[in-house]
């Protein structure tokens, strides 16, 4: 099979080759451009010649061969388009992440910790510690190998972590 480096600036395989006739380029070119459904018969027929006089444009001029490079190419120039898209979409989901999280830091550091409820509270400890370990690249407790003891490695039971509540003055304490 003919290979062609995209960086390389000479004939490609699928350009017109040097002595091919315009009407063999022709035939060529409605044949290469018919894409996956190609035949010699639709390209006969599409140039009113027979599947004859097409085929041996084909086997003169290494049709197979041609197209074979040509579709590789295609499938390369897709491939990086695809890389680029995929590189634009994370960089302005990145953008607008970033937008959202200090809109959402704003608001949350206007709060008074004392007013938030119970589940409020519990779930922005959840939310920062789950974008904790994504920002450190450590991986969740779901996806983690598991001790013997059922729990995934590196996790704390609830009984063994001290809780410390912030101190609150209430004024004088009561006489007893």
């Amino acid at each position: 099979m003919l290979t062609h480096d995209d960086a390389d600036n000479g004939p490609r395989p699928w350009d017109r080759r040097q002595g091919e006739s315009a009407a063999a380029w022709a035939a060529f070119a409605a044949y290469r451009d018919a894409g996956p459904v190609r035949s010699l018969e639709k390209t006969g027929a599409k140039l009113g010649r027979t599947r004859n006089a097409v085929g041996l444009h084909s086997a003169r001029w290494n049709w197979t061969e041609r197209t074979a490079a040509y579709d590789a190419w295609l499938d390369r120039q897709g491939q990086a388009k695809a890389v680029d898209a995929t590189r634009d979409a994370r960089a302005r989901q990145a953008r607008h992440a970033l937008a959202l999280q200090l809109v959402a830091m704003e608001r949350f550091e206007s709060m008074d910790p004392l007013t938030m409820t119970v589940s409020e509270a519990i779930r922005a400890w959840q939310v920062g510690a789950q974008e904790e370990r994504r920002a450190l690249g450590i991986p969740d407790a779901a996806s983690v190998d598991h001790t013997g003891a059922g729990l995934p490695l590196g996790f704390v039971p609830v009984t063994e972590v001290i809780i410390e509540r912030p101190a609150v003055d209430d004024g004088p304490e009561p006489a007893p």
